[in-house]
């Protein structure tokens, strides 16, 4: 396999094309949320349709990613790759030039076009660097989450600061969308044709699995589904507690901004240390606590409007999300045999996990107005640290999903 490596005349383009595209699976959306205000005047839109900026792109992964492997096995991982990435500058650039309606249209494909990357990259490790899926898995997600804090953390200087508005501030990730575009270019002339079927062991038969039917792979994808709902709902709702209680704005938004900055090392770490692990128990377990300190610390700092320890919270919540979803992503490819099973894998905890995280926003903010407080909201994520935890310990034993699939044969 190592012979597999170097016979890659231009890996080295192909690692940067993989940062490079990593760049633009969240800072489009991310940037948006600070934002939505000013687009919300620009546009003239309604509170509710303003709302749906953020809900749009996380509904369209969940309602693509089921079919993104078919896609992908039928047309070539690469191929899809590339045309993901234009149609991602396509629709950055298209949301720009209109009225709410394009806006809105060009950001549920804006996150149709993400969705491709978010399911596909997995699989492309495990097919092109077999010997390095942990580090090249914490490189992507390094570069993922950094970019979507410096997005988020930019948007509102970059706009109001400078006085370029929200739609040039827009345009600027739409130019490296278009960077990405030339990167992936030259990996069209290479291996056009390749499969997501494609296996990585020489193998004289593989079981095909259906992972709608498969334990393990349920497992992994309600752990993956509960802890984006846990974190993106926090990532929603955070500045707005944290301001209810009496914490400037300003504040309150720099606090998100270290949840989003303790996620960079977590979600590295985890993927150096998940695959030298013979299971990932521990990891998880550490996942658990981590949230448990987090939301607690939130509990204390909203039951008492001290806010003494919500810096040590935002950093064990950030170390939770960055650690729990960095778990997901090489579950992927630890838990299966072929490239074809993490790409479907892939396809349906992201269809799942997505769901979930759309729907998580909306419901807290929905229970925070039927009780008006938020202390019942954290009590209620706290109680998903259980199910996380749970269903991470099953999806972390010493099994692969063809495991339950043999045993049926």
């Amino acid at each position: 396999m190592r012979q597999s490596i170097k016979r890659q005349p231009k890996s080295y383009l192909l690692l940067f094309a993989i940062f490079i595209l990593a760049m633009n699976l969240r800072a489009p959306i991310t940037l948006l949320g600070p934002l939505t205000n000013e687009i919300k005047l620009d546009l003239n839109m309604s509170a509710t349709v303003a709302g749906l900026i953020t809900t749009l792109p996380v509904l369209a992964f969940a309602a693509i990613s089921p079919f993104i492997s078919r896609i992908g096995n039928r047309f070539g991982m690469k191929n899809v790759l590339f045309s993901a990435v234009l149609f991602l500058f396509l629709a950055s650039v298209a949301r720009l030039l209109g009225g709410t309606t394009l806006f809105l249209v060009g950001t549920f494909f804006v996150g149709l076009a993400i969705a491709f990357a978010n399911v596909l990259l997995p699989a492309l490790i495990k097919m092109d660097f077999p010997l390095r899926i942990g580090y090249m898995t914490g490189l992507y997600t390094l570069f993922m989450n950094m970019t979507a804090a410096i997005a988020s953390g930019t948007s509102v200087p970059l706009s109001s600061g400078l006085g370029i508005g929200w739609r040039a501030t827009t345009g600027i990730w739409a130019v490296i969308a278009f960077v990405a575009i030339i990167l992936w270019m030259p990996q069209l002339r290479k291996q056009p044709r390749e499969s997501v079927a494609s296996s990585l062991h020489t193998q004289p038969t593989v079981t095909k699995v259906n992972m709608w039917c498969n334990p393990i792979a349920w497992a992994v994808t309600i752990f993956f589904g509960i802890q984006s709902l846990s974190f993106y709902s926090m990532v929603a709702w955070l500045p707005t507690m944290l301001s209810n209680t009496g914490m400037s704005p300003t504040t309150a938004g720099w606090v998100l901004f270290t949840v989003q900055m303790a996620q960079l090392p977590a979600s590295f770490g985890v993927a150096l240390l998940s695959d030298r692990l013979k299971n990932q128990r521990s990891l998880v377990l550490v996942g658990g606590a981590t949230f448990f300190i987090g939301f607690g610390g939130l509990l204390y700092t909203l039951a008492t409007a001290d806010f003494r320890f919500i810096w040590l919270a935002a950093i064990a919540l950030g170390i939770a999300g960055g650690l729990t979803f960095g778990l997901s992503m090489m579950f992927y490819n630890l838990k299966t045999e072929t490239v074809r099973e993490a790409s479907d894998l892939s396809g349906m905890s992201q269809a799942v996990g997505y769901l979930f995280a759309a729907m998580g926003p909306t419901f807290f903010g929905l229970l925070h107005d039927v009780t008006g407080s938020w202390l019942t909201t954290v009590y209620v994520l706290i109680a998903t640290i259980f199910v996380i935890v749970a269903f991470g310990l099953f999806a972390s034993q010493n099994k692969k999903v063809s495991f339950y699939a043999n045993r049926r044969r």
